[in-house]
């Protein structure tokens, strides 16, 4: 085959790999479950670098030099 053919066989196998892993993963995993993940997902869990050193990432206040 020549390469053209072969990279548009494998980009179409590649795709129809993906559209059925959407399609499985839809009709297995319970919508209650992703809305959890989602909502795990968009909570803080680190606090930015401003809640702790003023927003400097090099805080060197009292440092000698």
């Amino acid at each position: 085959m020549k390469a053209p053919v072969t990279l548009g066989l494998y980009g179409l196998g590649l795709a129809a790999v993906f559209a059925a892993s959407f399609a499985v993963g839809a009709a297995v995993i319970p919508a209650e479950l992703s809305e959890t993940w989602i909502q795990r997902v968009e909570e803080p869990t680190h606090p930015s670098p401003s809640d702790h050193d003023g927003g400097s990432l090099n805080n060197h206040e009292g440092t000698e030099k």
